[in-house]
C-alpha cells in the first residue's frame, strides 16, 4: 500500500489535486480523506471532501504518462 502523509499534495490516478486531510477506514479498507486543491497553486480548497483509496492516488511528484495522451475527442493531454 502506499504511504502519504497528513497535508501531503496528491493526485488522483484518473482526475483531481488534492491534499490529505486524514485516514479513515470505511468497511474494512483503509482510505485516505482529501480536499479537492487547486492545481496550479495547491492554496485554493475546494468546499467538503471525500475519501480515496490508496491505489487510486499517486504523489504529486510521480509522473504517471509515459507521454502524451489521445483521448477520443481529439484533445491531447500532457499531464494530469
Amino acid at each position: 500500500m502506499k504511504n502519504f502523509n497528513l497535508n501531503q499534495i496528491v493526485r488522483g490516478i484518473n482526475a483531481g489535486t488534492f491534499r490529505v486531510i486524514g485516514f479513515e477506514n470505511i468497511g474494512g479498507e483503509d482510505m485516505y480523506r482529501l480536499k479537492a486543491v487547486n492545481p496550479d497553486n495547491h492554496a485554493q480548497e475546494a468546499r467538503g471532501s471525500l475519501c480515496l483509496p490508496a491505489e487510486c492516488l499517486v504523489a504529486l511528484e510521480e509522473n504517471i504518462f509515459d507521454g502524451p495522451v489521445m483521448h477520443k475527442t481529439g484533445l491531447v493531454a500532457l499531464g494530469c
